[in-house]
């Protein structure tokens, strides 16, 4: 090891999600590919997303998470 791997220390943490939560959206601005709005049920649209609910940190390169 050299000098500065004795003189310096790193401390890792990475963090990541641990629980997604499932949402729905609904967007009521659509548009068609000329840039007409959209009327009527063809003018709104729902989406389901994932989105984070929790996160948890650890150690980087621990490889057990």
């Amino acid at each position: 090891m050299g000098l500065l791997g004795v003189m310096y220390h790193q401390d890792c943490r990475c963090c990541r999600e641990t629980h997604l939560r499932a949402r729905e959206v609904t967007l009521t601005h659509c548009y068609d590919a000329d840039g007409n709005r959209l009327t009527g049920d063809r003018g709104t649209l729902v989406i389901k997303l994932r989105e984070p609910a929790d996160c948890q940190c650890f150690k980087c390169g621990d490889s057990t998470r």
